[in-house]
């Protein structure tokens, strides 16, 4: 969780992705503060979008069981196959 979480602070610096903060989420601390350090809660959950084709991503897993995380798209159909 830790490197991607690294790896998309790195790409929202460098413009490849923009964070679209959800208003809504069950998020404990923004992307922002977890990206500089701060600890994650216990379920966790950042949407992106890629800045060249527009396809959203997610970064989300329940850190409080350790059942897993994933950065996957959110449209599953819509992933090309030379992604």
């Amino acid at each position: 969780m830790l490197k991607a979480i690294k790896i998309a602070k790195q790409n929202v610096e460098d413009g490849t992705i923009i964070e679209l903060p959800d208003l809504e989420a069950i998020n404990q601390n923004s992307f922002e503060a977890v990206a500089s350090g701060e600890g994650w809660g216990d379920i966790v959950e950042y949407n992106f979008c890629c800045s060249n084709c527009s396809e959203r991503f997610s970064l989300h897993a329940e850190t409080y069981h350790g059942s897993g995380g994933y950065w996957e798209p959110k449209n599953k159909l819509s992933v090309r196959e030379n992604l």
